[in-house]
């Protein structure tokens, strides 16, 4: 059976974590643990958010249930470890954490790794896009003066040029991933079924 990577260059779901308690007093009262550890998972958290969750239950004078919250996150991991999941995480500009066990994490991170480098030229095309809409209105003001025009008109063409650049580049990316990970994706399956 053959494994291929499809990539699809769209932005993941960006899961952030709330800089002030972790959990509502709601939340806590429910006790879905189950849920709550699955969430975390998809999320990529370390079991060290658990004892977040436990500072954040605690003035409820709730406890929270790691078992049900492993079984959960273990759920959540499965969504989080998964090739395309980390290709689109490094799209939207997140870093692969560490939280994938076995030879499929190098896998994983190699993954996230194309997709960062897919972002950092996407980010540097919306700067330069950005950079070329200032100059060009610059270039409307009929009282811009000769000097001024010819100088802008040079940026304008060097901008033109490097969004050009930048999408070529992009082209690259994508085709490179694309063959590499299909690879390494095709490799780590022969070796697991090798070993099983």
């Amino acid at each position: 059976m053959r494994y291929l990577v499809f990539i699809g260059f769209i932005l993941g779901l960006a899961w952030s974590l709330s800089g002030c308690a972790s959990l509502s007093k709601q939340q806590c009262v429910e006790g879905n643990w189950l849920e709550i550890g699955r969430q975390d998972g998809i999320a990529g958290t370390d079991m060290e958010r658990f004892q977040e969750h436990i500072k954040a239950c605690d003035s409820y004078g709730i406890h929270p249930n790691l078992a049900l919250y492993k079984q959960g996150r273990d759920l959540g991991l499965k969504s989080y470890c998964d090739v395309q999941r980390q290709l689109n995480l490094g799209l939207s500009g997140e870093r692969y954490r560490p939280v994938c066990s076995g030879p499929i994490a190098r896998l994983l991170k190699r993954a996230n790794e194309w997709g960062y480098q897919g972002y950092r030229v996407k980010s540097g095309i919306h700067s330069s896009q950005q950079q070329l809409d200032e100059v060009r209105e610059k270039l409307r003001d009929k009282n811009i003066k000769k000097e001024e025009a010819e100088r802008l008109e040079g940026e304008e063409q060097r901008l033109l040029d490097e969004i050009d650049r930048l999408r070529l580049e992009l082209v690259r990316i994508k085709s490179g991933a694309e063959q590499d990970l299909t690879y390494r994706t095709n490799q780590f399956y022969k070796t697991r079924q090798k070993t099983h």
